[in-house]
């Protein structure tokens, strides 16, 4: 029922008097879903009152209007001449209605109505409006994707409209990549798609890709609507980026040797990644003995031994990452040591002679082997005389041959001798002396030396051997030397023993103070120097 509109009464009641209004009656009789429309009924009744004139041919004429559509209607006047009114049945008419395209619709109605003979006069109801129920007409869709259920590229997904009548088709595309690609048309309820791998170009910045599909209806080859469901797809987990390391040893010496070396081999990384899809490379990182390098290439020197892994990762644009990883193994290295040096005089045969005029060294040395790859190389100089000589092994004593002697050597002059220990990266070097040959005692040209233990080469009392004081030393003077280093001094100019007075000894490396308390009872004490104290 959609509605009742009456008219006025024709004239006021009165006690003895007759009267009549008209009334009508909408309904929704019937709705058609495929066709869009509605069918609305009108019903006219005449309500009369103490009406008595049935042989005069009385009627009741009425108009019922639908949408702009009248339906006329007439009926004789029944005899009444009850004081209760009465309601007469005139006729009724019916008009089918097209629905907007959406399925809303908003008419008009309205009615009038008038009595011969007597009361002639039209009454009416006035314009009304009446809103029709919506014809429900746009398909619904959805599919079998959620923002916590993506269905990889390649894989189907499953649509399911909900269509509101059995002759509605419908039309599934979506736009990606600025291109519109149809899934179907004259579809019912469902359609099974898997949307191509190749779409994943597309989308270079992610992995997880929306995409949205629209739905149109249709009945037969008029668009009834369209509405959009959205698809969460998301690119397989095997779309990863390439990802490969090559290192190489930069030191030329030990690249050539194909060998890795602690300290002295250099690696180079160089990380070749490419995306996959479409996708593009954001970074390169690599990791190698605790230290990260971003892009490539890297280098760094090795300072570990043992093996040893450089790992590099590569990562595209939708973050997405592929790793590659190179084992090298790095022998341990050190510097060449040389471990002693004796340099001594000899005769031509290399026998020692204190008095020869030869010199002959004895070295004990080491080396790093590298596999047999490493230098060993010693160099003896003496002036612009100089013995090189390629060691045997990489650890041991060599002693001069015959040979490698040095000569022409005088008894009576110090010879300062340099010794070179040579490896493929490093040159150890050393100062050892010669001295004179020994005597027991020498005294020096003008009377002003005299050295115990070699030859007299400078003024002064010198000792070139072991000494021993067992009755005690006195010291004047400022202190005490060793190489040249003052090593015990006196803040005071007396010598040491004054009576009553307390000396101080310093050592100049420490700066340590130690006093040594004089004995008030004697005026000179001999002062006992042990050499551990010192």
């Amino acid at each position: 029922h959609l509605g009742t509109y009456k008219t006025p009464w024709n004239a006021p009641f009165e006690e003895y008097g007759a009267n009549q209004r008209f009334e009508f009656r909408f309904y929704l009789v019937s709705q058609n879903i495929a066709n869009n429309t509605s069918d609305v009924r009108v019903e006219l009744y005449a309500e009369q009152w103490r009406w008595t004139y049935p042989n005069f041919d009385a009627r009741h004429i009425m108009t019922g209007t639908i949408d702009g559509t009248n339906y006329n209607r007439d009926a004789a006047i029944g005899n009444n001449s009850s004081v209760a009114s009465q309601l007469i049945y005139v006729g009724a008419g019916t008009k089918t209605i097209t629905h907007n395209s959406n399925g809303a619709k908003t008419i008009t109605v309205s009615g009038a109505g008038r009595s011969t003979p007597v009361f002639t006069r039209t009454l009416y109801t006035g314009a009304k409006s009446i809103t029709l129920p919506t014809i429900p007409r746009t398909s619904s869709v959805t599919n079998n994707t959620a923002s916590n259920n993506r269905i990889d590229f390649g894989n189907n997904v499953t649509f399911t409209i909900d269509r509101k009548s059995s002759s509605f088709t419908h039309k599934l595309s979506y736009v990606s990549g600025g291109t519109t690609h149809t899934i179907g048309s004259g579809i019912g309820t469902s359609r099974t798609y898997s949307f191509p791998t190749s779409l994943i170009n597309n989308y270079t910045n992610t992995t997880n890709p929306n995409i949205t599909v629209k739905c149109e209806t249709y009945s037969g080859s008029t668009k009834i609507g369209e509405v959009n469901t959205t698809v969460y797809l998301h690119v397989p987990s095997s779309y990863v980026p390439s990802c490969s390391l090559a290192i190489e040893d930069t030191n030329p010496i030990t690249n050539g040797w194909g060998i890795w070396v602690k300290s002295r081999s250099i690696l180079k990384g160089t990380v070749t990644a490419s995306g996959v899809a479409g996708s593009s490379i954001s970074s390169r990182i690599s990791n190698f003995e605790g230290q990260t390098f971003n892009g490539s290439p890297f280098s760094k020197v090795v300072s570990g031994s043992g093996n040893l892994t450089v790992t590099s990762e590569a990562t595209d644009s939708r973050g997405r990452k592929k790793s590659d990883s190179k084992q090298i193994t790095v022998l341990d290295y050190n510097n060449p040591t040389l471990v002693s040096v004796t340099i001594q005089r000899c005769n031509s045969n290399g026998e020692h002679d204190e008095y020869g005029t030869y010199g002959k060294f004895i070295v004990e040395y080491n080396l790093t082997s590298l596999n047999n790859n490493n230098k060993k190389v010693l160099r003896v100089k003496l002036g612009s005389t100089t013995r090189t000589i390629t060691l045997p092994n990489y650890s041991g004593t060599i002693t001069a041959t015959t040979a490698q002697l040095f000569s022409g050597l005088n008894i009576n002059t110090t010879y300062n001798f340099t010794f070179e220990i040579e490896d493929s990266f490093e040159t150890i070097t050393q100062s050892h002396p010669l001295p004179p040959s020994y005597v027991l005692m020498s005294k020096r040209a003008g009377g002003k030396g005299i050295t115990f233990g070699q030859i007299a080469e400078k003024d002064g009392f010198n000792v070139h051997m072991p000494a021993e004081f067992n009755d005690g030393m006195r010291i004047k003077g400022d202190g005490i030397y060793f190489n040249d280093l003052l090593m015990v001094g006196w803040e005071s100019t007396s010598p040491m023993g004054m009576q009553g007075e307390t000396e101080k000894l310093k050592k100049l490396e420490t700066t340590e103070v130690v006093e040594i308390e004089e004995s008030e009872e004697k005026e000179d004490e001999i002062l006992d120097i042990n050499t551990e104290d010192v």
